[in-house]
């Protein structure tokens, strides 16, 4: 399953026994097992080694990061000679710097858009309204540099009216979302 502005390609025939694709944007995907064909996920400067799983892979080009969220089985996360072994709950992460990580994590809230959710968790405003932006093909601007940085934790239905989104978001308090076109402009109360 790909989400909004994402790419996935890969070869007409598999060679080599290895199952190789390449993804550009987020996708979620069901491997199943087989030893004899690996299932490899590359993104820009990444790659995700399938050992017969359920994850989620984000690579958006405006994050400058390759995030992977294991739902269940165990995936492989490497890039330039380092790697992490994902268990389920887990997530690997490449920063912008090229530096490697994992952590558990609540996995629901990074899948939820394959099910048709938006689901948030003491997510940066800022976040919030890239997933939104990158959804719905709207431009944000922030007339405070502050708001980036207000927490937000809820879930919404991804196929809501766009204005509806937002005015949910507004409720939230002490914020104004102004829409003029496919601009949004958040200021303070």
């Amino acid at each position: 399953c790909l989400n909004s502005e994402s790419e996935l390609r890969y070869p007409v025939r598999f060679e080599g026994g290895v199952r190789r694709v390449f993804l550009r944007g987020e996708g979620y995907f069901e491997v199943v097992k087989d030893a004899g064909h690996p299932f490899v996920v590359e993104v820009e400067n990444a790659e995700i080694e399938v050992l017969g799983t359920t994850f989620n892979v984000c690579s958006y080009d405006d994050e400058e990061r390759v995030v992977t969220t294991l739902v269940e089985g165990m995936v492989r996360l490497s890039s330039k000679g380092q790697s992490v072994l994902l268990s389920p709950n887990e997530q690997g992460v490449l920063d912008e710097e090229g530096h490697l990580t994992k952590k558990e994590v609540e996995v629901f809230p990074h899948i939820a858009w394959q099910k048709g959710q938006f689901a948030f968790r003491q997510q940066p405003l800022e976040r919030v309204m890239q997933v939104v932006s990158r959804w719905y093909d709207v431009e944000v601007v922030f007339r405070n540099e502050r708001t980036k940085k207000i927490l937000f934790t809820g879930s919404m239905r991804r196929y809501d009216d766009f204005e509806q989104v937002v005015r949910m978001l507004e409720m939230t308090g002490g914020l104004i979302f102004n829409i003029e076109g496919r601009t949004i402009y958040i200021t303070e109360k």
